[in-house]
């Protein structure tokens, strides 16, 4: 991850959800332009890996439901 951070550096004050794929081939291509090649292509690779990962995470915490809707489900009292 060394490589991550080294090209998304100026964006780490930015959440998740802020950081846009122009920004993150912006730095893929500053990377490239130094001719390190192998390394913008593993920030390219880390950073793809990270965000499917995310979207899984968030599609399986979209599935679960909330407490309320699981306990509804359950037909239990929902905790005050």
């Amino acid at each position: 991850m060394s490589a991550s951070r080294c090209g998304l550096k100026d964006h780490f004050d930015l959440a998740i959800g802020e950081l846009t794929r122009r920004q993150i081939m912006a730095a893929v291509d500053r990377i490239a332009k130094t001719g390190k090649r192998g390394a913008a292509k593993d920030v390219r690779k880390h950073t793809h890996t990270f965000l499917e990962w995310g979207v899984g995470e968030e599609e399986k915490v979209r599935a679960r439901g909330t407490t309320d809707d699981r306990c509804r489900t359950l037909q239990l009292s929902p905790a005050l």
